[in-house]
């Protein structure tokens, strides 16, 4: 997506790095983007992205470049490149106890790419008779490309047009124009145009049109056929905070199995005094009863209670809703609150309700946070969920279970101004299906401290624990990782750091879940792991650096029945930090892993180049050359290739 910011200084990087623990998730994403102003009119980036999946990994990279002439003119391109297959999708209907996994469009071994071109002009850069925008954008996605946005098994090619113009100061026009096509699947055309007329003070007249054509095979598209809709909506405004409209519109041309829109409503929204506001629409037509509907009172900026539902006549017909409707739609309520009691105290609360035929769910969250001073923030909540369930397994003819869903959570924060930092989150969950199939109960542990010593020394801890009992062995798993490290900086001078860290890890993944190293297969472990990284400034220009860590413990397969064998490595690092030119660096590594418990001794190297964006982000691209990483939590030893990494330095 484009970002139009304006700087000759800015630049945004953004890293992501998934790996869950305990958790029904295949393998893990890391990453980042840059983004850099050369100049007040010209903006380059990069991107760089690796998803380590079970069955193989998938290399992301790309590049973009923005050139504006003013906030409202500018021309863009994007170019990309996926190699394998990364994630697929996953959806539930029954917020997550079932999931309907969807493959990666990514092929192993193959690569494909994807380009965009986009651009708008601002009409009153080019005359001063005229006031609005056009743009234009087209777009290629490459059979098998993957990305987190996109997943393409078949090659498309999507392009537009918009227009959006001042004729003189009581009228005013728009249209868009978009078109994609899907290599043998769909091809679907919009066109949009209106027209917006003002009849005196508060009256505005728009007449629009649609037209809509909709091709490909009955598996690709829900329609098919061409589609043409005509309508006019009139809005009386009596001031800003008072607004009436009528609409109708109605169908005028349909071919195939194009569904007739002919829908006629009202709507409108009023500010009954300055703190409550609603807003509505109700209408009818072919599709059924459509419904909008909102009020909120917010008596002050803290404070918020409001209220909703919705009912889209068109929600069963979207070729990307992943669940067929199979009874009658009835629509989403929406209901919450938000108070502020005093400096201290606050509550919240909502219930969501989500009436889709048989698939329907009820999800209410209370929660409340308690701010005694400026150090301390106590927030505890709870989540009660239902799930009614009451469509039938294709596979035994039997009813699918409902589900009750129950979770409780404290988490208390502390921080002052003498250094110390910490934080302490709980978490209790219960799942208990209607045939106890599919119970669970869950318990998570979050806590995390920091100590300043002294000027030159840190002291920082962490806890992270999952502990589940399932009667589903799917997702049934335990998680602990403890940690306990001292860091030294000196104040006078920093030429000097020190990290030296203790981990005890206890890693027991259910069936088919994901271990710590983010794989499936890997085995359980629990490990005592110890470390010391240390890295001195020789010159201003080269920085010298050497870790050294051991990972004692013992490791079983996940086969039933597999016993606990011990297990023993140490790491050797060596690094060269190197300063090339003024924003751009170089690193070197030589590693050795050694095996007493298998007598093996496995060599690697790393390489890799960085950029600094401004005192405190650099992001770098490199290779490893060996097959391990420097994480000795990692069982995997399928580190081998390129990587992007995003450095941050407070």
């Amino acid at each position: 997506s484009s970002t139009n910011s304006v700087g000759t200084e800015n630049y945004l990087v953004a890293s992501y790095e998934y790996t869950p623990a305990a958790r029904d998730v295949e393998g893990y994403v890391q990453g980042g983007r840059a983004q850099q102003w050369l100049g007040n009119h010209v903006r380059v980036g990069v991107t760089g992205l690796k998803e380590k999946t079970e069955s193989a990994d998938q290399l992301l990279y790309g590049a973009d470049v923005h050139v504006r002439a003013s906030e409202g003119t500018w021309l863009e391109g994007e170019v990309a490149r996926s190699d394998g297959p990364g994630f697929g999708s996953s959806y539930s209907a029954d917020g997550g106890l079932t999931i309907q996994n969807n493959a990666s469009a990514g092929v192993a071994g193959k690569t494909a790419e994807a380009w965009r071109v986009e651009g708008r002009v601002a009409l009153e850069d080019l005359t001063d008779r005229a006031k609005g925008h056009v743009g234009a954008r087209y777009e290629h996605h490459g059979k098998g490309f993957s990305s987190l946005e996109v997943d393409a098994d078949k090659q498309k090619r999507l392009m537009g047009a918009e227009a959006d113009v001042e004729i003189t100061n009581s009228v005013s026009a728009a249209a868009s124009f978009s078109d994609e096509d899907v290599k043998g699947g769909t091809h679907t055309s919009e066109v949009l145009g209106k027209v917006a007329v003002k009849m005196g003070e508060n009256i505005t007249v728009q007449p629009y049109g649609v037209f809509t054509r909709k091709t490909g095979n009955s598996s690709s598209t829900v329609e098919q056929g061409k589609r043409a809709d005509a309508g006019i909506k009139i809005l009386y405004a009596w001031n800003d905070d008072q607004e009436a409209f009528i609409f109708g519109q109605g169908t005028t041309i349909r071919t195939g199995t194009m569904h007739r829109d002919n829908r006629a409503g009202v709507g409108g929204s009023y500010r009954f005094t300055e703190k409550v506001k609603g807003e509505g629409e109700f209408s009818g037509g072919n599709l059924g009863l459509g419904v909008k509907a909102t009020l909120a009172y917010e008596p002050t900026a803290d404070d918020r209670y409001y209220i909703g539902y919705t009912l889209d006549p068109a929600r069963d017909l979207a070729e990307n809703w992943p669940f067929q409707l199979v009874g009658q739609d009835h629509g989403t309520i929406v209901g919450g609150a938000r108070h502020r009691f005093n400096d201290q105290w606050l509550a919240y609360a909502e219930d969501n309700m989500d009436i889709f035929g048989e698939h329907r769910s009820l999800t209410q969250v209370y929660g409340v946070t308690y701010t005694p001073d400026a150090a301390w923030n106590i927030t505890a909540g709870t989540e009660v969920g239902q799930v009614f369930d009451n469509t039938f397994d294709p596979g035994s003819g039997l009813k699918n279970p409902d589900f009750d869903r129950i979770a409780l959570s404290l988490a208390v924060e502390y921080r002052n101004d003498n250094g110390i930092e910490g934080k302490v989150k709980g978490e209790y969950r219960i799942d208990d299906s209607e045939d106890d199939s599919r119970d669970m109960q869950a318990y998570l542990l979050q806590t995390s401290l920091g100590i300043k010593l002294d000027e030159d020394w840190r002291a920082l801890a962490h806890f992270d624990g999952v502990f589940t009992d399932a009667t589903d062995s799917t997702r049934e798993g335990d998680y602990a990782e403890g940690s306990l490290g001292f860091a030294y900086r000196a104040a006078a001078s920093d030429r000097f750091t020190m990290l030296a860290k203790y981990t005890y890890l206890y890693d027991l993944p259910g069936k088919d879940q994901e271990s710590v190293d983010g794989s499936t297969s890997s085995p359980a472990q629990r490990s005592h792991i110890a470390s010391v990284d240390a890295s001195y400034d020789l010159l201003p220009q080269l920085t010298l650096g050497a870790k050294y860590g051991v990972r004692i413990g013992q490791t079983r397969d996940r086969t039933p029945g597999s016993d606990w064998e011990d297990s023993q490595v140490h790491l050797g690092i060596i690094r060269a930090d190197m300063h090339i030119v003024k924003a751009w660096d170089a690193v070197l590594e030589g590693r050795v892993m050694w095996s007493p418990t298998t007598d093996q001794k496995d060599f690697g190297a790393v390489a890799a180049i960085y950029r600094h964006f401004g005192d405190n982000v650099k992001v770098g691209v490199g290779w490893n050359f060996g097959q391990f990483s420097d994480d000795l939590r990692d069982l995997s030893q399928n580190d081998h290739g390129i990587f992007m990494n995003v450095v941050g330095r407070f």
